[in-house]
């Protein structure tokens, strides 16, 4: 632990390289999802928050604390929407989805708050040569919320270019999505989606910004 500027704490070194610049087989790619999937559940079940954002080293939270889920998810979609709308981000058609999913919000009532990873993926997860799964790094962004977000992107779309993986992941992590959860993960994605388009307009990054719309679109086929 270094207690300076900038604050650190070395673990140890772990072995193998990242899942985005190993070769793997559809095999052994969906194998270390499903290692990564079984990972995650350990580091949910280390404890539970009392208030969600980023907090401080022993927990606690900065700024002023919230501990219901609903009304952090509504007030986030609300910011979100009325921002986006503001900047000229959203169309019209957009726009309407997001406050189509902002009913859905409901479903996060009594949501436990967990630690989460907020990078978890193929970036930061590590395989070793035969592509077993050998550990996750970066922890850096890492505060207390709900359990559903960490998969909004799950970190590159998988969940609508490559299913296999996400069910692969799901597996390990012993979680069968309830349909209250379903509308939770909806939310979740419409959040990061709206998220990645205001980004990717400000910082010119427009494949991002694609991705995003992409995503709204997909959301609103699902929303019928």
């Amino acid at each position: 632990m270094h207690d300076g500027e900038p604050l650190a704490l070395c673990i140890g070194e772990l072995p193998g390289e990242v899942m985005d610049d190993a070769l793997l087989s559809d095999d052994l790619e969906e194998a270390a999802w499903h290692a990564a999937g079984r990972a995650l559940a350990g580091l949910y079940s280390l404890a539970r928050g009392d208030c969600l954002g980023p907090c401080r080293r022993d927990g606690s939270c900065v700024g002023e604390p919230v501990g219901d889920a609903t009304e952090y998810v509504s007030a986030e979609l609300d910011r979100q929407a009325d921002e986006g709308a503001r900047a000229g981000y959203l169309s019209e058609d957009e726009l309407a989805v997001v406050r189509a999913v902002q009913g859905l919000a409901t479903a996060f009532a009594g949501e436990q708050l967990v630690p989460r990873h907020r990078d978890y993926g193929p970036a930061n997860c590590l395989v070793i040569s035969d592509g077993a799964w050998s550990g996750v790094i970066d922890f850096e962004f890492a505060y207390w919320d709900v359990r559903v977000a960490e998969f909004s992107r799950c970190p590159n779309w998988e969940w609508i270019d490559r299913p296999e993986l996400l069910e692969a992941f799901f597996d390990g992590y012993g979680w069968s999505l309830t349909p209250k959860e379903e509308q939770q993960l909806l939310v979740a994605r419409t959040q990061y989606s709206v998220g990645a388009i205001s980004w990717g307009r400000e910082h010119s990054y427009h494949g991002f910004e694609e991705e995003g719309r992409r995503a709204l679109r997909f959301i609103n086929d699902i929303l019928g």
